[in-house]
């Protein structure tokens, strides 16, 4: 494996385990919608085996004169260290569940333009830098006795159609070939694509079932969306099961 990318392992203490993927919230625009958010932790905080990945974009980080940008601050009225602190409230709660926080391309521009990289310090803040990474992570994750490949990157471009957001997540395996499931942000929508593919495992082939899921938003129409036509986002997260007794992913949007 390439020195590339960075892995973490993890050992779950139970024998199902669901992952919650949360990106793109946006915080800082008015369209942020922090009451689904709320409800997505509730659920996460009663069950203790659910544990969750940041996929980017957790700020708007607004820069001026950028073609998505309406407003030189954040519309919400938050400077950027604000959004931090407000940030740092609603995770604190779930901290221990956070085991992978990807940059998406809002904070990317920022930290680009002026040095300042929103998300990075508030995974420093909550003394989580370990599971940070600007670009791509791999999650190992033994639940019972299977052990799950979990690739999660921000994502890239633009495609307005369900199809050509699935056609780019696919090139993700070509950079890890073999995990179980490939996970991206930055499109707002809710999709999962299958493909099955013969692997070699320990000198045997084994049939490999790979997902693809696109992780939603919690973030309305802005007005860029809207002055380009974009169709409405899917509020919300996917919710990712692996079993323990076997190699079984089922993903629920």
């Amino acid at each position: 494996m390439s020195d590339d990318i960075k892995i973490l392992n993890y050992d779950m203490p139970t024998n199902r385990v669901y992952i919650v993927p949360i990106g793109d919230m946006h915080i800082g625009l008015k369209e942020f919608e922090v009451d689904k958010f709320l409800k997505y932790r509730s659920w996460i905080l009663a069950n203790e085996n659910a544990y969750v990945t940041l996929m980017g974009d957790i700020f708007e980080t607004p820069i001026s004169r950028v073609r998505t940008q309406d407003e030189p601050i954040t519309p919400s009225g938050m400077t950027v260290p604000e959004t931090v602190d407000f940030a740092y409230e609603l995770f604190m709660p779930m901290r221990d569940r956070l085991i992978g926080v990807v940059e998406g391309n809002h904070e990317l521009r920022s930290s680009m333009m002026t040095g300042g990289d929103a998300l990075g310090t508030l995974m420093e803040r909550m003394g989580l830098m370990e599971v940070y990474d600007h670009d791509t992570i791999l999650l190992q994750i033994k639940v019972g006795d299977v052990v799950y490949r979990d690739m999660i990157q921000h994502g890239w471009g633009g495609a307005r159609r369900t199809g050509g957001q699935v056609n780019k997540m696919e090139e993700m395996s070509n950079v890890v070939g073999d995990a179980d499931i490939y996970c991206t942000g930055h499109e707002h929508t809710l999709f999962m694509s299958r493909w099955d593919k013969d692997v070699a495992r320990s000198g045997t082939v084994v049939e490999l079932r790979q997902v693809y899921v696109g992780c939603g938003c919690y973030c309305k129409l802005t007005r860029f969306q809207k002055r380009i036509a974009r169709r409405k986002p899917n509020i919300g997260s996917p919710r990712i099961r692996l079993n323990g007794s076997k190699r079984d992913v089922h993903v629920s949007i």
